[in-house]
């Protein structure tokens, strides 16, 4: 103990963190042998990690502007936190890689999804850029009606086996549209059909009749337009939509459900026109 107060009066008593430096090995066992009987609290700071192994009962870390206090000895105290940065580098090493690759999943998700919107409207300007050929049938015809030509009885016959096959054609893509998960996702928000039920089949047809009674339409004209009113949309609906590049499943849904009720609501209507 002298001998290290001696060595704190030669330095000036300014370096207390070095204080074995100036002893001998049996001097310093000395002093480490009565700091390890010392039962009261001490503050060490020194470099001397040996030393601190065998007195220190707790360790104080100053690391980003904090202190932080750990029991045990520096050797095993140093382990643990060498441990915890290691766990803490880990995960944000797995976080970092966790990142990259949403981020690579959602490129990728943007890169598909813009590819299949450049399909689609790829798709609708080509429909679209052949929609003239019906313009130009619809022109021949009324040509061929107003300058009373004649057309051939091949023709007529050809034109009438097609006209046959629409309905079923319809119905065909009707039920190619709708699908089991487009039918329960449309039921599941059915509140989404109701103005298009009460506009089809109720609204239709009260504003046809006002409109038939202001014009003083014949009643025979004004009951066949009426109930004509409050049908459901035609299949042609769906063939538009398609071409258009709309929601066709969710059309061919309503269609259905249209379809079902006009078997009550025509019938209804028909009966309060007569």
């Amino acid at each position: 103990m002298a001998s290290w107060r001696r060595a704190r009066r030669r330095a000036g008593g300014a370096d207390a963190r070095r204080a074995t430096d100036h002893l001998d090995v049996e001097a310093r066992e000395v002093l480490v042998a009565g700091l390890e009987r010392f039962r009261g609290v001490g503050l060490v700071v020194s470099h001397d990690r040996a030393l601190l192994d065998r007195i220190a009962g707790y360790t104080v870390r100053v690391h980003d502007g904090g202190a932080r206090i750990s029991r045990g000895s520096y050797s095993d105290t140093k382990c643990a936190w060498e441990a915890e940065e290691r766990e803490h580098h880990s995960k944000y090493e797995a976080l970092k890689n966790q990142r990259a690759t949403l981020v690579r999943r959602l490129a990728d998700k943007r890169r598909l999804a813009m590819s299949a919107e450049s399909e689609a409207n790829a798709g609708t300007r080509k429909r679209m850029k052949f929609r003239g050929d019906h313009d130009a049938t619809c022109i021949t015809a009324v040509v061929f009606n107003v300058l009373h030509l004649p057309v051939p009885d091949f023709a007529i016959m050809a034109l009438h086996l097609l006209g046959q096959t629409v309905s079923g054609l319809m119905l065909l893509i009707l039920g190619m549209a709708l699908r089991s998960s487009a039918v329960s996702a449309t039921l599941g928000r059915a509140s989404s059909l109701v103005p298009t039920l009460l506009i089809k089949l109720a609204l239709s047809p009260l504003i046809v009749l006002v409109l038939g009674r202001i014009f003083k339409l014949p009643a025979l004209a004004l009951h066949a337009t009426t109930v004509e009113a409050a049908m459901p949309p035609q299949l042609f609906t769906l063939i538009v939509a398609d071409r258009f590049n709309l929601d066709t499943e969710n059309l061919a849904v309503a269609v259905a459900v249209l379809t079902s009720l006009s078997f009550l609501t025509v019938p209804l209507v028909n009966q309060v026109m007569t």
